[in-house]
């Protein structure tokens, strides 16, 4: 009978190592980044563009911002 049930030590010794793939991330160059934003023709969108980018926010964090967030 006590080969019939598993402890829990067990089964976690028997799970695979899953390791997924590091991928680096990509990055704009200088060039991309001034024609993306001179490409914006909307004022409110190209402020959002340039604060996010300068700042280095996520899009959470500019989803999230204010105008009294905002030092300007």
């Amino acid at each position: 009978m006590q080969g019939a049930f598993l402890g829990i030590q067990d089964i976690l010794n028997n799970l695979p190592n899953l390791k997924r793939e590091k991928r680096l991330p990509v990055v704009l160059s200088k060039e991309e980044i001034e024609s993306l934003i001179s490409a914006t023709k909307n004022i409110n969108h190209r402020l959002i563009l340039q604060i996010g980018y300068s700042a280095g926010l996520r899009i959470s964090e500019i989803i999230n911002l204010n105008w009294r967030d905002l030092d300007l």
